[in-house]
């Protein structure tokens, strides 16, 4: 989010051609267009409830589908960072999942049980429930990993994390020993129900509990403010 006084832009003045955005709310939700520099909104935006999604035929200037168009030719030639997990036939597969939010209490949460657990017999894998794209917007997560000194791979992901876009269902549930480290929840998600579903074995989190997996020792202490404390 960018401060500036300029209110009026290419999506706005589709919607309401003849005002102009309010300055106030420019500087809380505006962002600038890369390509022609006029103020956008954020998609979505709550404060105006506005869905960018309904709009029915691109509105943006000519700069702008140029850009737009640049973009997605870059995103198409892009190859996501090859992920370097591998799996330790001597050892049994504890995957350690935040919710499904993959905020940083998720995320971290995760992360850390899996080193953690990770060991002689156990080999610990920290699984995220978002894409490896999505994890690269996520600004707050890319620092903390950053300055907490983790590996990384090129584009600033760690390496010892897996994304969800990246988990290949078959061989995952070929690991007859693997079982599932829940964080910051305490019930599965459907999809992760679909690879471990019964394979629950330890429960991390501080929200109210559900008592969804009662075979899973579960560590729930719902007065704290995250997983991680």
């Amino acid at each position: 989010v960018q401060s500036g006084q300029e209110g009026a832009a290419c999506w706005m003045r589709r919607l309401w051609p003849s005002r102009r955005h309010p300055a106030g709310l420019a500087r809380i939700v505006g962002i600038s267009c890369i390509a022609c520099g006029l103020r956008l909104l954020a998609p979505n935006c709550s404060l105006l409830k506005v869905s960018m999604a309904a709009t029915a035929t691109p509105i943006q200037p000519a700069a702008c589908e140029a850009a737009g168009a640049a973009a997605a030719a870059a995103a198409a030639a892009t190859v996501a960072a090859p992920s370097k997990l591998s799996f330790d036939p001597a050892r049994r597969q504890v995957f350690a999942i935040g919710n499904e939010a993959a905020d940083v209490d998720s995320l971290v949460s995760a992360y850390a049980m899996a080193e953690l657990l990770d060991g002689p017999e156990i080999q610990g894998v920290a699984l995220a429930q978002i894409s490896r794209e999505e994890f690269r917007l996520r600004g707050d997560a890319l620092a903390l990993f950053r300055d907490a000194g983790v590996e990384l791979n090129a584009d600033g992901t760690p390496v010892r994390l897996c994304f969800w876009d990246e988990v290949c269902r078959e061989t995952i549930s070929s690991l007859a020993s693997r079982s599932l480290v829940l964080t910051d929840h305490n019930k599965m998600t459907a999809q992760a129900a679909e690879i471990f579903d019964g394979r629950v074995e330890h429960i991390l989190d501080h929200h109210v509990n559900t008592n969804s997996h009662p075979q899973a020792r579960a560590e729930i202490v719902e007065d704290l403010g995250s997983a991680c404390t």
